[in-house]
């Protein structure tokens, strides 16, 4: 018997993953008023499972069960609107250091890997040609990738976009030509996926601001007030009039987008590795990390990210509702209501063009002149090394 409820005990583990899945669901057909909502109950489901005694070890699976059954039958308008509101406000001040973080720890990832590479080169003179082949190959695709790109940007973008390309065209060959007067440091892969970064970012701006420009109708449901738990307003999703649903479902055809999906890992890796390196650098600034004993190391693996139940949940769970919240924005028109507060939106800031991708393009170019122009004193910065190093 106790083997039949092990597996089912197991997915236990993984029920509030399972609930953070339906977000895109929720979000579709009911708003993301209600999305928001979930999301603040997960936060709560995984802070108490947490602090459940180590002691009821044997029955933590059913009280986890029973707490997140619990917490889905509570009315959906239990929760303050003013904490709606704040949470909402947190998840858009979010984006801009998200969008940042995302291209900065690309680079960087990249930036380590082409010096491993370098190393290997001088070090290995036997496999030499090999890994010299691989940068090649590599910096080949990334450019190839940059002109299919920029050929289809010609064909669909607006001449203000068009003349946005014009000058990040400009800043990559500045980019290049500090590359190449930096023979020591200057690594053709890394300008190779620097100029890739900043042509998929503005792929991914001209994606949004069709978003934008043409936003999907909503559903009516996204204008009620829900009273019911969200058990019932799941079941209600199956009655929802045909019109309704339709208009969910092209929302859905968003979320199962390559677009979309590729958002989502790139932003899990960043929001992971930053709770990683915030976490492990604060630990190290009180102790010296050389004379920890054993048992400071292992109170200190379980303060990891990856380690921690708790802290895997919640980045999570706020870099799922976060991504899913801004999405739907953009799909739904209402992105520009979001900035409304901005005082350059508007007839001053066009609307073909995404401030936040601007940005990305700037630190992603910035960070490797930077890298370059500090080519004879650098050193790898302890916020951006991972635990291999």
């Amino acid at each position: 018997m106790s083997m039949c409820f092990g597996p089912c005990l197991c997915i236990v583990e993984f029920l509030p993953y399972i609930c953070l899945v339906t977000l895109p669901l929720y979000g579709a057909f009911c708003g993301v008023d209600v999305i928001l909502r979930l999301s603040l109950l997960l936060y709560i489901h995984s802070l108490v499972v947490n602090y459940i005694p180590k002691v009821l070890y044997s029955v933590i699976p059913y009280l986890e069960l029973c707490l997140l059954a619990g917490l889905l039958l509570l009315p959906i308008n239990l929760t303050p609107v003013p904490l709606i509101w704040l949470y909402d406000k947190l998840i858009w001040l979010a984006e801009p250091v998200l969008l940042l973080a995302e291209v900065v720890l690309a680079q960087n990832f990249v930036m380590r890997c082409s010096q491993r590479v370098a190393d290997n080169i001088d070090d290995d003179d036997e496999n030499a040609p090999k890994w010299k082949a691989l940068v090649i190959v590599f910096s080949l695709i990334c450019y190839f990738i940059c002109i299919w790109l920029v050929v289809n940007f010609c064909l669909e973008s607006t001449s203000i976009q068009l003349w946005l390309v014009f000058l990040v065209l400009v800043v990559l060959i500045t980019m290049h030509n500090m590359m190449w007067m930096a023979p020591q440091t200057g690594i053709v892969s890394d300008a190779a996926f620097c100029s890739l970064c900043s042509i998929v970012v503005l792929y991914a701006m001209i994606e949004e601001t069709r978003h934008v420009r043409q936003p999907l109708n909503v559903p009516t449901a996204w204008n009620k007030s829900y009273s019911k738990s969200f058990v019932d307003v799941f079941y209600s999703i199956a009655y929802m009039s045909a019109e309704s649903a339709t208009k969910a479902v092209l929302f859905m055809k968003k979320f199962l987008s390559p677009f979309f999906l590729v958002t989502v890992g790139i932003r899990l890796y960043s929001i992971l590795f930053i709770v990683d390196r915030v976490t492990k650098n604060f630990f190290q600034d009180q102790d010296d990390i050389d004379i920890m004993t054993e048992e400071e190391e292992i109170e200190l693996s379980y303060l990891l990210p990856w380690k921690s139940p708790l802290m895997l949940k919640v980045a999570v769970i706020f870099m799922f509702t976060q991504l899913t919240t801004v999405f739907l924005s953009e799909c739904s028109g209402l992105f520009l209501t979001k900035v409304s507060w901005l005082p350059f939106t508007g007839a001053i800031w066009p609307r073909e063009i995404i401030l936040g991708r601007i940005l990305q393009i700037v630190a992603a170019n910035s960070f490797y002149m930077w890298r370059l122009y500090r080519a004879d004193d650098w050193t790898w910065s302890e916020w951006l090394t991972s635990d291999d190093r």
